[in-house]
């Protein structure tokens, strides 16, 4: 037996917003996969890249650098230290 014809109206808006948040739910579930299956994927690529935080051998080579640019030590005093810090 067929219900009120008020009942009907009062479900399809429920339905529809329903439909909406699933919408949405679904959306973002497809977002998180494809994030997580990109990040799977090139996740060496993109770390083989990626400079180290620190490195005692580069920083010290750029202080040298810094410093004969300065003017602070000689080009013999300069090739001496570069050579000492490339023999490490």
């Amino acid at each position: 037996m067929k219900g009120k014809k008020g009942d009907d109206e009062m479900r399809y808006p429920v339905w529809w917003f329903g439909g909406l948040i699933g919408v949405i739910i679904m959306f973002l579930v497809f977002a998180g996969l494809l994030l997580l299956i990109s990040r799977l994927v090139f996740w060496g690529t993109w770390r083989a890249h990626r400079r180290p935080s620190w490195s005692y051998r580069d920083e010290s080579l750029e202080i040298l650098r810094t410093r004969y640019a300065r003017g602070e030590i000689t080009k013999e005093q300069y090739l001496e230290m570069k050579k000492t810090l490339e023999e490490r």
